[in-house]
């Protein structure tokens, strides 16, 4: 199983690794500890609130399903991450 993706983990106490293969493939990034994960939690809504807003699109956009009823990109009103604007 491969799975690449970038996590908070306690390889390095407080820092951010890439996380491979159940670590197998993890490189530190060897930078200065985390100090906001833990005061600054992020949402999901707000993840995809960002990647919406890179693509051009308004995360508050709605599209109709085939009832017709609305369905929205992003709930809970979230908005892209002020770090990665």
């Amino acid at each position: 199983m491969l799975f690449d993706s970038i996590v908070f983990a306690e390889k390095t106490p407080q820092h951010w690794v890439a996380g491979s293969n159940f670590f197998d493939r993890s490189e530190l990034f060897e930078g200065t500890a985390e100090t906001e994960a833990t005061s600054r939690p992020v949402k999901f809504s707000e993840v995809f609130a960002t990647l919406y807003h890179h693509l051009g699109i308004s995360p508050h956009t709605t599209v109709n399903d085939l009832s017709g009823r609305p369905q929205y990109l992003v709930h809970d009103q979230a908005q892209p991450m002020r770090e990665l604007i």
